[in-house]
Order: C-alpha cells, then structure tokens, then sequence
C-alpha cells in the first residue's frame, strides 16, 4: 500500500505575515491523510500555546471525571448496592440478567457479544459491573431512586462527559 500525494499548496496563514502549507495524501483503498505545517513563526507560536491550553483542559476534564466516577461509585455503594442486589433478586442465570439489563437500557450488545465479553464471570460479578458512573441515569430510573444530591452529581458527570471538547484555533 502506497501514499500518494494528491494536493500540495500554500495558503496565506491566520495573520497574514506568512503561509501555510496543506498537504494531502490517499492510498490505494482511498484513505486520505493530510498535513498542515505552519510556515509563519507567529501563527506557529500560536498553534504551539493552542494545543498547550487544549492539552491543559483535556486533562483538567479528565481529573474531574474521574473524581467524579468516585464520588458516585462510593455514593451508590453506600445507599443502593443493596437495593441494586434486590433488583436482580428473581434472576436465574447470566442471559436473565443480560435481558433485564437491556430491558432497563444498560446493555446496547447482542447475547452472544454479552456471552463473549463475560465469559467466566458470575453472575454477582456482572450485576456489581453494571453499576458503573456511565449506567446512573438508567439505573436511577429502574429503582425510582429519589435522592437529589445523588441525581444532580450524576446528572452533572454526564453531562460533563457529554460535553464535545473545546476547540482551539490560531486565529
């Protein structure tokens, strides 16, 4: 498989001192790839301080995500792991679980790629792995949980998660 350089030009840059190059490239099965390089040294600082701020917020999102998976995780395991239990009390076997999970929107995947993924893990395991961050909102609707501190922490998690990444550009 070979790249092939399909477009090649220069383009006045962001401030208008210099320019940019824009290279593109496609292979044989018509993947594209292209390269941008920053000819002005001004826009080039620029794009350097950019990245740095998009880097820094990437982490610092990162950080608050995480702490938030363990305030919830802690939060849930404290109030309604029991309740959590209960709500599987009637299930026989893994494929049970598999659908009522579904049923209350936790599982997207088939029952084969259910069966592949927990493969040699029980059923105690698997209902304990469901109770993760992401599965709140379902989880707090299939138990009626009424506890608005608990809600508005999640509610905050996902959207937070949710968020589409901030952006810079070297304008």
């Amino acid at each position: 498989m070979s790249w092939e350089e399909t477009y090649h030009y220069d383009r006045p840059c962001y401030c208008g001192k210099g320019t940019i190059t824009l290279i593109g490239r496609e292979n044989d099965w018509f993947q594209h790839e292209e390269d941008t390089i920053i000819n002005c040294p001004e826009c080039r600082e620029r794009q350097r301080i950019a990245e740095m701020k998009q880097r820094k917020i990437i982490k610092e999102k990162s950080t608050t995500l995480k702490n938030y998976v363990l305030v919830i995780n802690e939060y849930f395991t404290k109030n309604f792991n029991e309740q959590w239990i209960t709500y599987f009390a009637n299930i026989k076997n893994k494929k049970q679980a598999w659908e009522l999970a579904k049923k209350v929107g936790l599982e997207d995947g088939s029952l084969s790629s259910f069966y592949y993924y927990h493969k040699g893990q029980s059923l105690e395991e698997y209902i304990q792995k469901l109770a993760k961050a992401s599965n709140m909102p379902n989880i707090i609707k299939a138990l009626n949980i009424d506890d608005q501190y608990f809600e508005e922490t999640v509610n905050r998690f996902v959207k937070l998660k949710d968020e589409p990444p901030i952006i810079y550009f070297v304008e």
